[in-house]
């Protein structure tokens, strides 16, 4: 990305380039999936427990 500052200090950023895989596939407006999903349990939620990020460790692990 590109970081312009304007004359009252803020920024501006845009980008300059395009992420894509190596067959060409642009991820934008697209997203990218997930290897593993883990979907959200209120209740862990509601108790302090992360059950996606857990499952991101253990499977770092």
């Amino acid at each position: 990305a590109d970081i312009k500052v304007l004359p009252n200090g803020a920024t501006f950023l845009y980008p300059i380039a395009q992420t894509q895989t190596a067959d060409g596939t642009v991820f934008e407006n697209r997203g990218v999936i997930p290897d593993i999903t883990v979907p959200l349990n209120r209740d862990d939620l509601l108790n302090g427990i992360d059950s996606q990020l857990e499952a991101a460790i253990q499977y770092l692990e």
